[in-house]
């Protein structure tokens, strides 16, 4: 799902007539300007859930993360009772801390 996004992303962003810029750029303005990336994005006609995700990849916060991690932190926090999900893997390791810390 990561990759099709970023894909789809560079994409429009080659045939888009809202923006002159590419992949880097986009990059940049995720870490420097979050409020003008946003806004066109959702001109581009990215859904806000694939609009965040775009934001966390792009800013390089996230990266999937694998069932072999999620399991050790599942185990790192004595957490075995919780279910582990599919869409947990695109949690970045700090947000399935807090989620496993929250019990």
């Amino acid at each position: 799902l990561d990759a099709a996004l970023l894909n789809r992303l560079e994409e429009m962003l080659r045939e888009a007539r809202v923006v002159s810029y590419g992949l880097d750029t986009a990059r940049h303005l995720a870490r420097t300007n979050v409020p003008e990336l946003t806004a066109q994005l959702k001109e581009m006609g990215f859904k806000v859930g694939h609009r965040t995700r775009l934001l966390q990849l792009l800013a390089g916060e996230s990266e999937v993360v694998t069932d072999e991690r999620l399991d050790e932190l599942r185990s790192e926090y004595y957490a075995d009772d919780i279910e582990l999900r599919p869409h947990m893997r695109s949690w970045s390791e700090a947000e399935l801390r807090r989620f496993f810390e929250s019990g």
